[in-house]
């Protein structure tokens, strides 16, 4: 666990019935470590711990306890090399180094956000947000906070349990989350009407305590935004004649709770006619493209249609 002691045990023995002369230990701590201490104390601690152990009798054996501290920082596999050589000739090496490898326990905080429902609009313009938190690491993250950054649109109407503060961002202090540790946070927000075409709501989730992965921190929650857009097509006179005037009227409306973005009107009749002229459009209304055709096709376009609204347009053409 990080920011805690680590002993290392050194067993060194001299396995020949001969004794080996000149006999050096060196033990590489791993990076992220921290020496403290050995028993016995080694001979230099500038770069590996070096133990100038002399002559080693035949059989003899003997211990060293290495402490380190694992460093704050540290989330990686951790790995101590130990080796031991004499100027005597060996008749084995292959047994002259060993290496041991150490896990570190860290925490691991994830979060992830719902929304419901998703189109928002046709029932109303309240939308519920859940905010699911755990701890999926092997050590207690410390000092965790949750940061909600709502839409620019949405007014808050609950969130269970309350943030300690907000509302941009919303956040709550969790304290320390244990691993295995999970729950959740209700936010109920309503939306403007000018919301559209979409809204996202963007949630993070931190701790001072190191992670072993920090790719499940935030999650970003995308809720379209659902209108209700009519039309109706009327002409006059029902009936035409060649070279008669005829009469359209597209009568339009936003039946929805949120306004509209980026609204178009396409109105393509048969071949037979000849568009003669806008006789009414409403501000805010481009007629952008009259294909002469055939067929005949006129286009409106609106920036924004608000929740509500209605109006018509009407043209003329002419019977051939």
């Amino acid at each position: 666990v990080p920011v805690s002691p680590l002993v290392y045990t050194l067993a060194y023995t001299n396995s020949s019935p001969y004794a080996a002369e000149n006999v050096v230990l060196t033990d590489s701590i791993p990076a992220g470590t921290t020496f403290v201490q050995a028993d016995p104390a080694p001979t230099l601690t500038s770069g590996p711990l070096t133990w100038n152990l002399g002559t080693l009798g035949g059989g003899a054996r003997g211990t060293i306890l290495v402490t380190v501290t694992v460093g704050a920082q540290v989330t990686q596999t951790l790995t101590n090399i130990a080796c031991v050589s004499t100027t005597t000739p060996e008749e084995v090496r292959e047994n002259n180094c060993d290496d041991e490898t150490t896990d570190v326990l860290v925490s691991d905080v994830a979060i992830h956000k719902l929304d419901d429902p998703d189109p928002v609009g046709r029932d109303g313009r309240q939308l519920v947000y859940t905010l699911v938190y755990s701890n999926v690491g092997l050590s207690t993250a410390e000092r965790v906070v949750i940061a909600d950054t709502l839409p620019p649109e949405a007014i808050v109407v609950e969130a269970v349990p309350a943030p300690d503060s907000g509302p941009e961002p919303l956040a709550w202090n969790l304290g320390a989350l244990a691993p295995g540790q999970s729950g959740k946070i209700v936010v109920t927000v309503t939306l403007g009407t000018s919301a559209g075409p979409g809204v996202n709501n963007r949630v993070v989730i931190a701790t001072d305590t190191p992670e072993s992965d920090y790719g499940n921190n935030e999650d970003l929650e995308p809720t379209l935004i659902e209108i209700d857009l009519a039309i109706d097509k009327s002409g006059d006179p029902e009936w035409g004649v060649p070279g008669e005037l005829l009469t359209y009227t597209l009568e339009y409306a936003n039946l929805g709770r949120f306004d509209a973005h980026s609204v178009y009107i396409t109105d393509t009749f048969p071949v037979g006619i000849t568009f003669a002229e806008v006789v009414q459009q409403p501000p805010g209304w481009e007629a952008f493209d009259q294909n002469a055709g055939p067929p005949v096709t006129l286009t409106w376009y609106a920036p924004r249609l608000a929740a509500g609204a209605s109006g018509r347009i009407v043209y003329t053409a002419i019977a051939d």
